[in-house]
């Protein structure tokens, strides 16, 4: 929309007046006039005009002008009455201060006057309003009155805005402009916008408008946009109204009507009466609608969402109402039409739409290339062609098109895929349209296959979101639409609930490992899932609530005798749980093609290749705080998953990963799974992009990102990232993205704290250490990856809390502190309490056992800046973990310490006996937790 940018450019960038003024002019009006300023903060009084001494009103700088003159605003001026223009024998111009834009506003007391008045003098006195707003102030006005008022005179309106008027019609019609009378003429020029003004109020024979033309009067229309304007229900209202009365004129050879809300009533008597863009109230003899250039009035669509555009109430269809081409019809232009009397097989076979002003004669004849700007508003029985003969565009009869739906039935409760089908004239195109009543969702717009006996189907290829819909579906055919069929459809999604389910069947439980409270609830969960599954009426709330009931249960289940895994950190039931340790079964340095999964789950890491396998490493080199890791070159290597057995669709989901890379250029892929589409939100990948970390759903929208900052990340020490996400199928369908039990997601960015539409597939598989699919050689990890865990559910504070100390402890990193975060082992008991330990957060670093939690570390050191401190548990400090051969006695036991975060040189001194020495200034602090004291080397 070319006319709105130079008008945004104009109001926004402040541009300077043009140089080149228009040609309604009168000579005598020159360069070196002076202006007349006026300001709110002026007098009429005491001011004199001038840049420096303001009038106080623009009334008494009307009385400055005999024949020409500029009045400047250096303000926004309220107003309490009319403002009265005569033009009689002047040019005044009317603008803003230059570099501002200002404002003539109705006060919210004045709802009886109209706001300006322009008259006298014929169309060569001109009043030009400039770079300046025309504000109605959304005060609702007393019937028959009007925003400005032109009953003489020209009235240009040039980068001007006019908004916020409320019209309404009474014994006679209100407009937001209304001009009348043989001497008067509005002009709206290029960057001039029109919009968000409302009309009210009915008056059946005579609708009220937003520019209206009688009594003689010339409305043209060279640019600008009239858009976003309302004539409101209940009310015949039009956006531009011609009357009939002295031939009033309208002309528009540029600008645009389009996009304006029509939501009231255009009926009576199955006559049209209002409710459309521009409206005819009589026939060609009655007033002249000229057209040509680059007009364009379409897209103005009633409640029903049909186009009503350009109206002709013709009483004939041949000769009697039409549009008058006065010059060709341009690139850009397109004008959507209608008219009393629509073509009929029988009758009126053709219906004139535009003619040139005199056919025959040495003035512009409509051409064939014009013909193919016009639109017709109502087209299931009529089709725009060009009549060689008469030099006409006309309306042709086309017989209709029969259009059947025959399923799904109004009402229809159907799954995420429905069925649509019907039947059709033979050769027709049929369009399907699928509207979320939510709003949320753009609509899904498609066609459907006809076949040669003129049956057609349609079925989506891709998964609509659950909710209330509104299935819309028409066909066309040489020109002709048909009507368009409308169903209310309830789409239930019961995807997630069928995923669960299979993927519970999958783990092949046992009764005999379980409680039989737990397991009675767990089966009585699974019986109602079945029996929502099995049921085509069931509502997505039944659906959502029994994926719920269901994932609660299979949470809710209670391991006899310890027979179900543990989980990091003692929270149960992950679905993934990769970590290399001892169970690795190879030596290191060497290639794996299994990495096993420590979950119920067995969704073991696999690859064939050798040229692709990551390298397993349990030396003094490569381990992260004495522990082993998986190595991944940045170029080849990388492990397949089973993408059924990961989160899918809308489910909820935490995934924490712990890694180390070995560069910060560019994006590399800890772990994917889904499907990869820059359209949609179907992927999961935990990465790292630049020196961000977070998850991206391989679309760019950060609305749906979960990234951190610029610098969260750098290759000395491993990083935590820690997701979590209470799925989008109920509220409140939060994300966050943690480390180290901080919120490190970046809340004005690229990690919005809203709703997410992540809805993930599985077509790409699910893929360690590089983006998906397989085939896509491209994300490649280059570093190490220490640890992934993933759980189908979001995972409460305690439980992050629990699995965040376990990582910390494992691999030498500190909780973030930034408020006391203590750590907790399995059982939540409290091994350092960083309340009491305030001043000894720097740099914690433990060794400990816990059984539950998978956690045994012998020797630690802070995988940190300044970290000088190794200990171990018996007479010396082995080059790993898994070479220290002694053990920590009890189960839950820690020894812990933190520093003071001090400078770790020797200064302060201090005195033994006769001895001087200098202590270290850096301090720290033990506790220890069901410790058995044993040896330990420092």
């Amino acid at each position: 929309m070319k006319v709105f940018k130079a008008l945004r450019i104009s109001f926004l960038a402040f541009a300077v007046l043009l140089s080149t003024f228009s040609s309604y002019f009168a000579p005598g009006a020159s360069a070196a006039d002076e202006n007349i300023y006026v300001s709110s903060q002026g007098s009429d009084s005491e001011g004199t005009g001038k840049a420096e001494a303001p009038f106080g009103t623009i009334e008494k700088a009307l009385t400055n002008i005999s024949a020409a003159g500029t009045i400047v605003l250096r303000s926004d001026i309220t107003l309490d009455g009319t403002l009265a223009i005569n033009a009689q024998g002047k040019n005044i111009h009317i603008q803003s201060d230059e570099g501002h834009v200002y404002s003539i506003i109705r006060s919210s007391s004045n709802i009886d006057k109209n706001l300006i008045e322009v008259s006298g003098g014929n169309q060569t006195n001109t009043v030009t309003f400039d770079k300046l707003i025309i504000d109605g102030n959304q005060v609702n006005l007393n019937a028959a009155r009007h925003g400005v008022y032109v009953y003489g005179g020209t009235a240009i309106f040039k980068d001007a805005e006019i908004k916020n008027h409320l019209v309404k019609s009474g014994g006679q019609p209100a407009s937001v402009i209304s001009l009348s009378g043989g001497g008067a003429k509005v002009v709206i020029q290029e960057g001039t916008l029109i919009h968000h003004n409302k009309i009210s109020g009915y008056l059946r024979d005579n609708p009220s408008n937003v520019l209206g033309a009688g009594s003689g009067a010339s409305l043209e229309i060279e640019g600008g946009v009239i858009t976003d304007n309302e004539v409101m229900t209940g009310s015949n209202g039009v956006i531009v109204g011609v009357g009939l009365y002295k031939s009033p004129t309208f002309k528009m050879t540029g600008g645009q009507i389009t996009k304006n809300k029509l939501s009231g009533t255009e009926l009576d008597e199955n006559a049209t009466i209002g409710n459309v863009a521009v409206y005819m109230r009589g026939s060609a003899r009655d007033a002249r609608f000229d057209f040509g250039g680059t007009a364009f009035v379409y897209d103005n669509l009633n409640s029903d969402g049909k186009q009503r555009n350009v109206y002709l109430k013709n009483a004939q269809a041949t000769g009697d109402a039409y549009l008058t081409l006065v010059e060709a019809l341009q690139q850009g232009a397109k004008i959507g039409v209608y008219a009393n009397i629509m073509p009929d097989e029988v009758d009126n076979p053709i219906v004139d739409i535009a003619i040139g002003p005199n056919a025959g004669s040495s003035r512009y004849e409509a051409t064939e290339a014009d013909a193919a700007y016009f639109v017709s508003d109502i087209n299931t029985a009529a089709v725009i062609r060009y009549n060689g003969d008469s030099k006409k565009v006309v309306l042709s009869y086309q017989k209709p098109i029969e259009l059947k739906l025959t399923q799904p039935g109004d009402g229809s409760i159907v799954d995420v895929q429905p069925d649509v089908s019907g039947t059709v004239t033979p050769g027709s195109k049929v369009t399907v349209t699928l509207i979320s009543k939510s709003g949320l969702n753009e609509p899904l717009i498609a066609e459907a296959e006809v076949r040669e006996d003129g049956t057609w189907s349609f079925t989506p290829t891709t998964k609509l979101q659950g909710g209330e819909y509104t299935l819309k579906v028409s066909a066309a055919s040489n020109g002709v639409s048909s009507e368009t069929l409308s169903r209310d459809i309830t789409v239930v999604d019961k995807s997630a609930l069928r995923n669960k389910v299979d993927a519970i069947n999958s783990e092949n439980l046992a009764e005999v490992n379980y409680t039989s409270e737990s397991w009675t609830i767990f089966q009585n969960a699974m019986n109602k899932a079945a029996e929502v599954l099995d049921n085509p009426t069931a509502a997505q709330a039944q659906v959502d609530n029994a994926l719920q009931d269901l994932t609660n249960a299979r949470t809710g289940l209670t391991a006899v005798n310890g027979t179900d895994s543990a989980g990091p950190g003692g929270v149960d039931n992950p679905v993934l749980w990769l970590l290399p340790d001892e169970h690795m079964g190879i030596a290191s340095g060497e290639k794996v093609n299994i990495w096993k999964d420590r979950s119920s789950k067995g969704n073991h890491a696999s690859q064939e290749t050798a040229a692709n396998q990551p390298v397993y490493w349990d030396d003094l080199n490569h381990n992260i705080n004495f522990n082993p890791v998986l190595a991944f070159d940045g170029s080849n290597s990388y492990m397949n998953l089973d993408v059924s057995k990961l989160p899918q669709g809308k489910n909820p989901r935490s995934i924490v990963t712990v890694s180390k890379t070995n560069r910060v250029e560019g994006i590399d892929y800890i772990i994917s799974w889904g499907k990869s589409d820059s359209s949609a939100y179907s992927g999961i990948g935990m990465l790292h992009n630049e020196t961000r970390g977070g998850l991206t759903t391989f679309n760019s929208d950060r609305n749906q990102t979960l990234y951190t900052p610029l610098e969260f990340l750098g290759t000395t020490f491993p990083n935590e990232q820690f997701v979590t996400w209470t799925g989008g199928i109920t509220a409140p369908n939060q994300a966050r993205m943690y480390s180290k039990m901080k919120q490190v997601q970046q809340l004005n960015d690229w990690g919005k704290d809203n709703a997410k539409l992540w809805d993930t597939g599985n077509a790409d598989g699910a893929i360690v250490g590089k983006l998906i699919p397989e085939t896509k050689k491209d994300g490649y990890w280059k570093g190490t990856i220490e640890e992934i865990i993933i759980y189908d559910r979001a995972l409460t504070d305690e439980e992050r809390q629990k699995i965040s100390t376990y990582l910390a402890i494992k691999y030498g990193y500190t909780l973030d502190q930034t408020v006391p975060n203590s750590y907790y082992d399995s059982n939540l008991n409290t091994i350092w309490d960083s309340q009491s330990n305030t001043a000894y957060t720097r740099r914690i670093t433990s060794i400990g056992r816990d059984d539950q939690g998978g956690l045994l570390q012998k020797q630690a050191k802070a995988q940190e800046q300044g970290s000088i401190v190794t200990m171990a548990l018996g007479d010396r400090i082995e080059n790993t973990n898994s070479a220290n051969q002694n053990d920590v006695v009890n189960d839950s036991s820690f020894f812990i310490f933190g520093d003071n975060g001090a400078a770790a040189e020797f200064k302060t001194s201090l005195t033994k006996g006769a001895e001087k020495l200098l202590r270290m200034e850096r301090l720290y602090k033990v506790q220890k937790s069901n410790w058995d004291e044993a040896q330990i080397t420092i």
